[in-house]
């Protein structure tokens, strides 16, 4: 059986991967609120 530290660490690691993927989240839609993603959908379309 894994020991409780071993058990918080891996807790810990896939906490600050989901954390990191909600920050991730929020700043994309803010940027897309912003418009700051339509511009660049125009530059690869031609």
């Amino acid at each position: 059986m894994a020991s409780t530290e071993d058990r918080l660490n891996a807790f810990l690691g896939k906490a600050i991967g989901d954390l990191g993927a909600s920050v991730s989240e929020v700043l994309m839609l803010i940027g897309d609120e912003l418009g700051l993603y339509t511009g660049r959908g125009a530059d690869r379309r031609q």
